[in-house]
């Protein structure tokens, strides 16, 4: 018995194991309350009943009260067993986190092994070869370094939390305490900052801080977002004034509910359908709250600012130097104090920028005149300085003649200066180009009409798997979208997930998508061992995403192109040295494809994002998705935007010819010869 979610993964398991015709199912529409007469009916067909669900037992238990019910009353005159939790041997289904179906499966296989009678005959051998690959995943023993999310590049929360760092450099600001809650500014307990000391629900960081006043001498900040501030963060300032507190609030006005989707903020002077609002003013608000009706009604709180109104301030975080001598100020003052840092969200303002940029290109068809960051290699000394006091994905790691230094990830980098502003060392420079005709293509004119078409096209019985992974950007979610287009076109019942919530912040970025023919079963989630393909857009995610491999039926096509994470540009990680070494042991090696794809999209496009669009294209030419080309073509045209088409096609063309001629693998191969 099952509903929802757990229910699919139920009928996946049981397909699997080969079990799918032995047993009755139950799927539950409605979960509350559960319909007696329907239990009555399974309980007379029945010795036992299992119940599969998510988190706390709350179906199990209504079908224990329901079957003591029927008993009472004489409806049933046997009463079956109820497992869920519990299993005759012991655990059952866990209580806590999420289901997969590899865990059903390992569940339900060694119950169905136990508890089934030699009449109903289970195929034992089957069930055996699946709880074996699930225990030899088990073994795979790997341990690939944490990606944790962090700022997007030009995001302002960067610019307060790496000025707060810095300032705990000073003896007078290192015990301070600092609280936070949910929004794009939790990431400021992660590295390289680790600034946020607790992390609470969403509107509750004032609210710790707020609780915390009457118990210690530390000066405290809390960091609330400005949509926060509206939804719950006002009534924590308010008992701060009320209660006379030393206690600054850093509000991060960014002009969006940015961790959600950029959703409009009371703020904005619009509602999410774009009509008119009025728009109301945060400074405004927290000033009214701390004006006093008079002198006499402020004695027992005269230690706040001036004996009468609050300390409120607003600027731009991105004057560094004025910030920090704000923040400083703010933090010797008594009482409330609320610092505004005034700054749009990088991601709203930057995509203006390049739309803006896009339609001078349209017109003109090059940018008269650009600023880029750079960073001089002959003076780098790869000291870290930049990314500890930034941690910002636009920076990352290059193999120089000299070894490893730090330099420019032109395709994340959004040249806001920042880096530059926080005096780590004197390698930076802005570099100021001036064009009076469209830049010179960086790669050789490749040849890409003359593929010839894959000598294989991959067919399956019954199920195949394509698990993608990533980095946020990367395109994933584009990829798996093409696929799911394209195994529908090819008539297959077709199942796809994204996991992409760290997307926009760096973070991990994963997709599963399933084809299945006739009663095959399956989910939104490849089960461990089960994945037909692993693209792996970048190589350290492909890794750790091994558990869905198996070396007798995985095969791999992987960008060998390193991604560091925030820790390791940080330097307090290296690059595991063995990532492809791990991939190829545990993935087919006969049908592996590994190449620089990212520097190859760079190159011949001039950044990274159509990375994923190659690697179709060489998984098709590979002969490694079961769709016609004609499908595959058709389902990238619908997927992306009219004016990234002809691009993807050619991307895509690239791909396949990267198959057809590995030599231009070579990076030496696809440079454009200057004469």
């Amino acid at each position: 018995m099952a509903a929802g979610i757990s229910y699919s993964y139920l009928e996946q398991a049981l397909w699997e194991l080969g079990c799918d015709k032995q047993f009755p199912l139950l799927k539950l529409a409605v979960t509350f309350p559960v319909e007696p007469e329907i239990v009555e009916q399974l309980a007379g067909q029945v010795d036992n009943i299992i119940v599969v669900e998510e988190k706390s037992p709350f179906i199990e238990n209504q079908i224990k009260g329901i079957l003591r019910d029927l008993a009472q009353e004489g409806h049933v005159k046997t009463t079956p067993q109820v497992y869920g939790k519990a299993f005759p041997d012991g655990d059952g289904f866990p209580e806590e986190g999420g289901f997969t179906p590899s865990m059903v499966i390992e569940k339900v296989g060694r119950l169905v092994m136990d508890m089934s009678d030699p009449a109903a005959k289970v195929d034992q051998k089957r069930i055996n070869q699946e709880l074996d690959l699930i225990a030899e995943i088990k073994t795979y023993g790997l341990l690939v370094p944490p990606r944790t999310p962090g700022f997007c590049a030009g995001c302002p929360h960067r610019e307060t939390l790496s000025a707060v760092k810095k300032m705990r450099e000073q003896p007078a600001h290192r015990d301070i305490f600092a609280h936070g809650d949910i929004g794009c500014y939790s990431m400021s307990f992660l590295p390289p900052f680790a600034e946020m000391y607790n992390l609470t629900a969403m509107g509750l960081g004032g609210a710790a801080g707020s609780g915390m006043d009457p118990f210690v001498t530390n000066k405290q900040y809390a960091l609330m977002g400005d949509s926060t501030f509206f939804w719950r963060g006002i009534t924590a300032i308010s008992n701060s004034i009320k209660e006379g507190q030393d206690i600054l609030y850093i509000i991060l006005d960014n002009k969006t509910t940015a961790m959600t989707g950029h959703q409009p903020t009371p703020a904005s002077g619009h509602n999410i359908m774009g009509d008119k609002t009025v728009a109301q003013d945060i400074e405004g608000i927290v000033k009214a709250m701390g004006r006093p009706k008079s002198k006499d009604s402020w004695d027992r709180v005269s230690r706040l600012w001036n004996g009468h109104e609050v300390y409120v301030k607003r600027l731009p975080p991105s004057n560094r130097k004025r910030y920090m001598a704000e923040l400083d100020k703010a933090f010797e003052k008594p009482g409330v104090k609320v610092v505004i840092a005034d700054k749009e969200c990088g991601i709203t303002f930057h995509r203006r920028k390049r739309a803006e940029r896009a339609q001078i290109v349209e017109k003109q068809g090059f940018v008269p005149r650009e600023v880029f960051v750079n960073i001089s290699q002959e003076v780098c000394e790869n000291c870290r300085e930049c990314t500890k006091g930034t941690g910002c994905p636009g920076l990352t790691i290059i193999d120089t003649d000299y070894g490893e230094k730090i330099g420019i990830d032109q395709s994340t980098c959004v040249s806001d200066t920042y880096c530059t502003k926080i005096m780590a060392c004197p390698s930076f420079e802005n570099v100021i180009v001036t064009r009076s005709h469209p830049p010179r293509a960086r790669a050789r004119k490749i040849p890409l009409d003359d593929i010839p078409q894959p000598t294989t096209v991959r067919s399956f019985n019954d199920t195949w798997n394509i698990y993608v992974s990533g980095v946020g950007g990367m395109g994933v979610g584009v990829t798996a979208s093409t696929l799911a287009r394209a195994g529908t076109k090819a008539g297959y019942d077709v199942r796809f997930n994204d996991k992409k919530g760290l997307a926009i912040r760096n973070g991990a970025v994963s997709a599963h998508i399933s084809f299945a023919k006739g009663d095959a079963k399956i989910s939104t989630i490849v089960p461990n061992g089960k994945a037909d393909l692993l693209l792996g857009i970048d190589m350290l995610e492909a890794e750790r995403s091994l558990v869905y491999a198996s070396h007798n039926r995985t095969s791999a096509v992987v960008n060998t192109s390193r991604v560091p994470t925030i820790p390791m540009l940080a330097g307090m990680m290296n690059y595991p040295p063995d990532v492809e070494d791990n991939i190829l042991k545990h993935t087919n090696s006969d049908d592996y494809f590994g190449g620089r794809i990212g520097e190859i999209s760079e190159l011949v496009f001039g950044n990274k994002l159509f990375s994923n669009t190659i690697m179709l294209g060489v998984a098709f030419q590979k002969g490694l998705i079961p769709v016609s080309e004609q499908n595959l073509v058709d389902s990238i045209m619908e997927t992306v935007s009219p004016k990234q088409r002809p691009k993807n096609m050619e991307a895509f063309r690239l791909g396949r010819k990267l198959v057809a001629d590995p030599n231009l693998l070579d990076l030496k191969n696809i440079v454009a010869f200057d004469p």
